[in-house]
């Protein structure tokens, strides 16, 4: 959350330090178990997944955002881009799962089946609203660093898709004011 914050602080986003700090009060305020760190997608929905015919997952791709965090920063991710569709205003999928049935499932293939997600995984809504910061956060300050860049300024960009990363940032912002965190 530091990282995140001085990414938003870098171009004093109201949006985004409001979504970072009240993520931060909802973690400090939840009974959050610790969990060990893991190699994280940070996209993880099935638009990323390569199965077979059968439906049998053979590979995982794009991996461009990987890292070492909180393995429940994709569970999360995986919760919004199952549950939802839209990028400005978003709708229920019609066959979605909702997220509370999807943390159990993973707590059951983490921890074994009977693995109460509570007890094993803390309750999903601080990990969906710190997901959404982190889409929030990131995407508004890699767009406001290409506008620099348009400008003649010398920044550091990572390669992105610029317009798929808009639509996840007014997406992420529909989910942070929807569930209150903005």
């Amino acid at each position: 959350l530091d990282y995140l914050m001085g990414l938003a602080m870098e171009f004093d986003d109201e949006d985004s330090l409001k979504a970072v700090t009240r993520v931060r009060e909802m973690l400090e305020n939840s009974r959050t178990p610790d969990l060990p760190p893991a190699l994280c997608h940070f996209d993880w929905h099935l638009g990323n997944v390569l199965c077979d015919e059968q439906g049998n997952l053979k590979a995982v791709i794009d991996w461009e955002f990987a890292g070492v965090a909180d393995p429940r920063l994709d569970v999360a991710r995986h919760c919004r881009k199952e549950r939802w569709t839209g990028d400005v205003i978003c709708r229920v999928r019609s066959h979605a799962r909702n997220v509370h049935q999807i943390w159990a499932e993973y707590a059951e293939c983490r921890f074994g089946v009977g693995s109460a997600a509570f007890r094993t995984l803390g309750a999903p809504e601080p990990w969906m609203a710190f997901e959404s910061a982190l889409v929030l956060v990131i995407g508004t300050n890699m767009g406001m660093r290409a506008a620099r860049l348009q400008r003649g300024e010398h920044v550091q960009l990572l390669h992105f898709d610029l317009m798929e990363w808009s639509q996840d940032v007014e997406s992420a912002r529909w989910h942070l004011k929807n569930s209150g965190v903005l």
